[in-house]
């Protein structure tokens, strides 16, 4: 979570490789899959619920948009 002035936006590092992450979280090469798959979902639940930017680092362009629910899953909104 970085923030400036007020504002707020997530940079997702190594914790997202890929947007269909969203849709399926336990898609991994993580050390320990189970720990990252939970701390994704956990975290994509949060964003959903609010309107923070998600600065995808390792995302093909565009990089930048929001994580929406879609359904019991969630995707990339840009």
């Amino acid at each position: 979570m970085i923030e400036s002035e007020g504002e707020r936006a997530v940079i997702t590092g190594d914790m997202t490789h890929h947007p269909c992450q969203m849709a399926h979280p336990d898609w991994s090469l993580d050390d320990d899959p189970k720990a990252a798959a939970l701390t994704r979902s956990r975290l994509f639940a949060e964003l959903a619920d609010q309107t923070i930017p998600v600065i995808g680092t390792h995302f093909p362009a565009p990089t930048a948009g929001q994580v929406v629910r879609d359904g019991a899953a969630f995707r990339f909104a840009v």
